[in-house]
């Protein structure tokens, strides 16, 4: 899930969040708590109707919990089952999706990583990501992670978005430049 799809409820996912994080630590199970629910994302993303019975206001929070059993019980570390029934008891279960994005992104910032957007006209090379990634280690301090991002209506160059920076080296945005240089 991506920054700008983030629910309204980020500062509750946040908590839920926090605590899950916490409780994985604690347990040393953070990488199989992070895939389970992964996992789990993922079965609400392919069958839609997963995700609209667990998150539905209408139906009784017992047989939320019956589901969850039946699916989830032996399958998943037994932390994250008790706190999906945590989100159903509350009825929070439509936090699920933003609590998965945000415990990457917590763990991504424990470990000094950030992710960069990189808009390009074409798919760069391994060269050219990797000079990429040696520039911005080195301007930021921080491990590198790069996203890209195909946008044909830059025309060449690239733009760079990550921690609410962008350094816009498009020539769309040059064209433009010129353009309000010569009026």
């Amino acid at each position: 899930m991506a920054d700008e799809n983030l629910s309204k409820n980020i500062t509750l996912a946040q908590r839920y969040t926090k605590a899950l994080l916490q409780t994985a630590k604690e347990n040393n199970s953070v990488e199989k708590i992070g895939n389970d629910l992964k996992e789990i994302i993922n079965s609400f993303t392919t069958n839609p109707d997963i995700a609209d019975f667990f998150t539905s206001p209408v139906i009784k929070k017992e047989d939320k919990k019956e589901i969850l059993e039946k699916s989830f019980k032996d399958k998943i570390d037994e932390k994250l089952y008790n706190f999906l029934n945590v989100l159903a008891d509350k009825n929070r279960m439509f936090l699920l999706p933003d609590v998965e994005y945000l415990y990457n992104q917590m763990l991504k910032t424990e470990a000094n990583i950030i992710e960069v957007e990189v808009q390009s006209v074409i798919e760069l090379d391994d060269d050219m990501n990797n000079q990429l990634k040696t520039k911005l280690q080195n301007m930021t301090g921080k491990t590198i992670e790069l996203k890209h991002k195909i946008n044909k209506d830059i025309i060449g160059g690239v733009i760079l978005s990550y921690d609410g920076k962008v350094i816009d080296g498009s020539i769309k945005t040059q064209l433009k430049k010129l353009q309000m240089q010569l009026i």
